[in-house]
């Protein structure tokens, strides 16, 4: 299981920050709810590498990465399976404070509100 953290228009100045996870057809891509620079972006680790709320965005990437694979890992063990969208809405929004799973459209999940 690979979850990973890219931007949605890399060339653009400012882009938003996608979460992106891909196991046996499974396709999710999910907004963590942040915009970055694009010359702030460190592509390989997936993470900001500078700017004023660098520690804070990639707090929340983690803590986001970490829940998503909490929800993943249970349905995987408990169940035999991998979770529906509406699952891992659920799942997100009990699991993670002040998170609010918006809508799905065409098998994306965007996220409405930003942690306090």
């Amino acid at each position: 299981m690979s979850v990973t953290f890219q931007l949605d228009r890399p060339k653009a100045t400012k882009s938003a920050i996608m979460m992106n996870y891909h196991s046996r057809g499974f396709r999710f891509r999910h907004s963590v709810g942040y915009s970055v620079s694009s010359k702030n972006w460190d592509g390989t680790k997936g993470r900001v590498k500078s700017g004023p709320d660098r520690d804070t965005i990639n707090d929340h990437i983690i803590r986001l990465s970490n829940v998503f694979q909490e929800c993943i890992n249970h349905y995987r063990l408990a169940e035999k399976r991998l979770p529906t969208y509406a699952e891992l809405k659920d799942y997100c929004n009990s699991n993670y404070t002040n998170r609010f799973i918006r809508h799905e459209v065409n098998n994306k999940v965007t996220v409405d509100e930003r942690p306090e």
